[in-house]
């Protein structure tokens, strides 16, 4: 199994910022490291599922009021026994 590795959150945690219209702080946050592995996980279970490793955020988080998908590149995975 591919798992989403550490360039693969720092990915995600920018398109989290970048997308997301909440201000958000603290421990609950949208780029709080569990929220992060939520969305690396969303993006696993796609891979597995064969279709793209994409994660899609709901149009109550975004800045566009729209919902947003974000396709992780392929070089951001590694194996699950700890390949980067």
């Amino acid at each position: 199994m591919k798992t989403v590795n550490a360039k693969g959150l720092a990915a995600l945690k920018a398109w989290v910022e970048k997308t997301s219209g909440a201000d958000d702080a603290g421990p609950l946050c949208l780029t709080d490291s569990r929220a992060l592995d939520v969305w690396a996980a969303e993006a696993e279970e796609s891979m597995l599922a064969g279709n793209p490793p994409i994660v899609e955020m709901s149009p109550f988080h975004t800045r566009s009021g729209r919902p947003e998908t974000f396709t992780l590149s392929s070089e951001i995975f590694a194996d699950s026994e700890g390949e980067q």
